[in-house]
């Protein structure tokens, strides 16, 4: 990597920790902390430090990670642990649906929890729905609002659509805002 390629990092990861700081402020300055974010659709949360996902996880599991820098959950499937010892998880971020390493997906993460629902698809069903959507991955483009991965994640344990906690609880608290300030 030459010296500009490493100024372009740098300046990258910079812009990235200055947004996930503001993304904080503004949470908690609508009254949204980690533990209101928590989705009412998920019957328990058990939380671990993020690098124990792989020892409390099974295949198919709905997995979270939290970050105090950028002030969410991100949530995706684990997909299990390779015969060498590999874990992956499969998620959908900006740039588009993926199969990645654990460590990836927890990296900066200071939390991490498993999310058990009430009603969910067996979890050998839950890990090859998230595959095969992986594999389709050109039909499902991320979008913050409609296709998130909370959406991503939610929609492979119940085997249907369903809506995002995270975006409707700030939606909610933003709507309380606008009224209150008209």
């Amino acid at each position: 990597m030459d010296e500009m390629d490493t100024k372009l990092t740098t300046r990258m990861d910079d812009l990235t920790l200055a947004w996930g700081r503001l993304t904080q402020m503004f949470l908690r300055g609508i009254g949204l902390t980690k533990q209101a974010l928590a989705a009412s659709h998920y019957a328990t949360t058990m939380e671990y430090e993020p690098y124990m996902l792989c020892t409390q996880a099974s295949p198919g599991d709905h997995i979270a990670v939290w970050s105090d820098s950028n002030g969410y959950w991100h949530h995706g499937i684990f997909a299990g642990t390779s015969e060498h010892g590999h874990a992956h998880v499969l998620d959908i971020m900006p740039d588009g649906l993926a199969r990645r390493p654990l460590g990836l997906f927890i990296k900066g993460a200071d939390a991490g929890a498993v999310l058990v629902y009430k009603d969910a698809l067996p979890l050998d069903c839950s890990l090859k729905l998230a595959q095969y959507l992986v594999e389709q991955g050109s039909v499902v483009e991320y979008n913050l609002v409609e296709e998130n991965c909370d959406k991503f994640a939610a929609k492979c344990r119940l085997g249907r659509p369903c809506e995002s906690e995270q975006i409707q609880k700030i939606a909610e608290r933003l709507a309380a805002i606008a009224k209150v300030l008209q």
